[in-house]
């Protein structure tokens, strides 16, 4: 008898996977550099990206053109910060999918007919779409540009200097280290696979679900043997950080200049009104 064939393999890539590692590392290399947006203080930089995530979420959900002025806060900070557009851009591209599936079903929940200037009547749904993806931008670029101008140390810090819950700074550091620890044990068990497979870089999906499986494993018993450790070292619930950061006038006013233009943004539509000022010139 014919042997029966077996049913064909599909297969998954892990360039995806080491390139999010990549950047991740490359964030947290940014974070390192020494520029005028490093040295603030962190907790204006942490104060400026909530209050810059609130007044976003803020506008209503066909509000698309009026967002547009508040891409001037992470183009500041990008630029001041000396933070490459391209390792930002593939971060962004790499969770874009997240905002696409929040919004997906709205241009089929949402047929309201509005007007658009120069494209005519278009249905709600597509402008709630794209305000999404929008404010997701925004929002997502100006928190990833806090981690890359600040560190997690320094944020940290900012949490428990804002009196947050000290709670709140310990996890969102442990968090963050974390995340490089699983991301160290999928290179080094993606690297045994590599060695043992011809260098094929796709893998099959049932072994990519080995593979995950293995590494969380490997990661949780890498995790204790850290834990154990610091509890060794006198860990009580806290992570005691040093206050070499001093609040300036320099400080102040920044912190009052973009607050005082996130207000106006909020309340002034500046494209609209950019366009009524152009066509009464040039009527």
């Amino acid at each position: 008898m014919a042997k029966e064939e077996s049913a064909p393999r599909k297969y998954v890539s892990t360039g995806l996977i080491s390139r999010a590692v990549i950047e991740l590392r490359s964030l947290d290399a940014l974070s390192r550099q020494s520029t005028p947006v490093h040295k603030l203080d962190p907790r204006v930089k942490l104060i400026l990206v909530f209050a810059f995530v609130f007044i976003i979420m803020s506008f209503p959900p066909y509000a698309l053109l009026a967002l547009v002025p508040f891409f001037s806060f992470p183009l500041w900070m990008s630029t001041a910060g000396r933070i490459p557009p391209r390792a930002l851009s593939w971060k962004l591209l790499m969770l874009a999918p997240l905002a696409i599936l929040v919004g997906i079903f709205n241009p089929l929940l949402d047929s309201t007919p509005i007007q658009v200037p120069f494209l005519g009547t278009i249905s709600g749904g597509w402008i709630s779409l794209g305000s999404i993806i929008l404010r997701f931008f925004l929002s997502a670029s100006a928190g990833l540009l806090l981690v890359g101008t600040t560190g997690p140390l320094r944020i940290s810090q900012a949490l428990q200097q804002l009196k947050f819950p000290k709670f709140i700074g310990v996890v969102f550091l442990l968090i963050y280290r974390y995340l490089f620890i699983l991301t160290d044990e999928f290179l080094r068990l993606n690297q045994a696979r590599i060695c043992r497979s011809a260098k094929r870089k796709a893998i099959s999906i049932s072994l990519a679900g080995s593979m995950m499986g293995s590494v969380l494993i490997r990661t949780w018993d890498r995790a204790e043997r850290i834990t154990s450790a610091m509890l060794l070292r006198g860990f009580s619930g806290t992570v005691p950080l040093p206050n070499t950061q001093k609040w300036t006038r320099k400080e102040t006013l920044l912190l009052f200049t973009w607050l005082s233009l996130f207000i106006l943004f909020r309340i002034v539509n500046i494209p609209d009104y950019s366009g009524q000022v152009f066509m009464r010139i040039f009527r």
